[in-house]
C-alpha cells in the first residue's frame, strides 16, 4: 500500500493537485490508512481509472479569464475577442455537460455582460449564451468587409515583422470566422499578404524565401521562422555596432 501511496501523491503532484484537493472534487482522499473499519487489507494495487480521469481532466481544463463588456477594458478582464475563442472551445467540448458549459461561461461574466445571459433564462444552453454575447460584442462587419480588411493590413513603420504577421493574422481569423475564407486557403492567403505587407524588412523577406518554400508553412511554423530570422539580424546588427 505504502508503493500505491506514493505512486498516487506523484499522479496528483504532477497535476498541481493534493489529497486536500479529492475532497472539492467529491473523491475520498486515498491513504494508508483508507479501507473498511476492521482492518481489512487492501485489494487495490493500481491507481484507479475512474480517479485518474476525473483529476486530470480537473486540472488540465482552464477556467475563462473574466469578461465584462466595458471600456476601456478593466485591469483582470479581457476584451471580447480574447474572451471569444475560448468561449467557442468550451461550447463545443463534448466532454462537459452542458449544465457545466452555462456555469463556467456565467461564472467568467461581469455585468453588463453578464445581465445578457441572464436575461436569456435559466434554460439557455452555452451556445445560446454565447450566440447573445456574440450579437452585444462581436464584430458587426460583414464577411466581405472582413475580408478586405485582412488584404489591405500592411506592416506600419517601426513595427517589427512578427508583430505584423499577429495583427495579420487577427484580421485573417475574423475573415475565417464569417465564412470569407475558405479552410483550405487559409495558410496560402495569410503568407500571401504577409510578402505584399511586409514593407521595411526586405532582407529578412529574402531570408525567409517564402515563395521557393516546398510546402506552405502554417501560421505557428511561419512565426516561429518570423521571430528566429528577426533575432538573427538583430544579432548581426549588435555585432555591427
Amino acid at each position: 500500500m505504502a508503493e500505491f501511496k506514493k505512486e498516487f501523491e506523484k499522479l496528483l503532484n504532477a497535476h498541481g493537485k493534493s489529497y486536500e484537493d479529492l475532497e472539492s472534487l467529491g473523491l475520498k482522499s486515498v491513504d494508508s490508512d483508507h479501507g473498511s473499519q476492521n482492518g481489512s487489507p487492501h485489494t487495490t494495487d493500481t491507481v484507479p481509472e475512474s480517479i485518474v480521469k476525473h483529476i486530470v481532466t480537473q486540472s488540465t481544463r482552464r477556467r475563462l479569464r473574466l469578461f465584462s463588456g466595458r471600456l476601456p477594458t478593466p485591469s483582470g478582464e479581457v476584451d471580447f475577442d480574447t474572451w471569444r475563442r475560448p468561449a467557442i472551445q468550451l461550447v463545443e467540448d463534448t466532454d462537459l455537460a452542458e449544465s457545466e458549459k452555462v456555469s463556467r461561461i456565467s461564472e467568467a461574466l461581469l455585468p453588463p455582460a453578464s445581465k445578457i445571459v441572464w436575461a436569456l433564462g435559466s434554460h439557455a444552453k452555452a451556445s445560446d449564451c454565447a450566440e447573445a454575447l456574440e450579437h452585444a460584442y462581436g464584430c458587426t462587419a460583414d464577411s466581405e468587409e472582413l475580408y478586405l480588411q485582412f488584404c489591405t493590413c500592411y506592416q506600419r513603420d517601426g513595427e517589427s515583422p512578427s508583430d505584423y504577421l499577429m495583427r495579420l493574422q487577427d484580421r485573417l481569423s475574423r475573415a475565417a470566422d464569417r465564412g470569407a475564407i475558405e479552410a483550405g486557403k487559409v495558410d496560402r492567403l495569410r503568407v500571401n499578404q504577409f510578402l505584399r505587407g511586409c514593407l521595411y524588412n526586405d532582407a529578412l523577406l529574402a531570408a525567409l524565401d517564402l515563395r521557393n518554400q516546398a510546402a506552405i508553412p502554417g501560421f505557428v511554423r511561419l512565426l516561429k521562422d518570423v521571430r528566429t530570422e528577426e533575432q538573427r539580424q538583430m544579432d548581426k546588427d549588435s555585432r555591427k555596432r
